[in-house]
């Protein structure tokens, strides 16, 4: 079942009532924004943006956090928004992985960011 509209809250940010939720009253956030963002001190009756190191699809209510390891934008709109940057001569070696891992020797990677749910490699040289 879709969301449904049903108003809009302070700054005219748009919100539903998710299925099972209009009971209860609860509204469920645009993509990339979540009640009080995921920050301790904001309203909770409000959307916004998701902080760094979270993220909202727009399916639940609040901010998720990214993965051990990863960080994202504020607004994220989805764990592949999440990234993890290794250093140079490292490399993300699982998905999912919470860290990297060192390059075997004789192979080198250039350190870029890695988005949530993907691998890196190292290449001789």
């Amino acid at each position: 079942m879709k969301n449904k509209l049903i108003g809009t809250i302070a700054f005219g940010t748009a919100f539903a009532l998710a299925a099972g939720a209009a009971d209860a009253g609860i509204p469920v956030c645009p993509a990339g924004q979540g009640l009080g963002g995921s920050s301790v001190g904001k309203s909770t009756t409000v959307c916004s943006d998701c902080d760094v190191g979270f993220y909202n699809d727009g399916t639940t209510i609040p901010c998720m956090r990214c993965p051990a390891g990863y960080i994202s934008n504020p607004g994220a709109v989805a764990a592949r928004d999440c990234i993890i940057t290794c250093l140079a001569d490292a490399y993300v070696a699982t998905v999912g992985a919470a860290g990297c891992t060192p390059c075997p020797s004789g192979t080198r990677s250039p350190g870029l960011p890695v988005h949530f749910g993907q691998t890196s490699a190292c290449t001789a040289g």
